[in-house]
């Protein structure tokens, strides 16, 4: 059983949007996947908040 996240091998992914591309980060974890995709102009404090809250489903489920 994995017990960790693999940022290295997380699938990158951008989708145009009317307003542009958002791109995110797959994450692959031992209970499921989770989705990293915060906003262009997060500064870092916010920007990990939400992978704190993509890496939830993807490790506690």
């Amino acid at each position: 059983m994995r017990t960790l996240i693999d940022f290295d091998d997380a699938p990158v992914f951008a989708v145009p949007t009317a307003s542009g591309v958002r791109e995110g980060v797959l994450l692959d974890g031992p209970q499921g996947w989770g989705e990293f995709s915060p906003p262009a102009d997060a500064d870092d404090a916010l920007a990990a908040r939400w992978l704190t809250a993509a890496m939830e489903p993807s490790t506690v489920g």
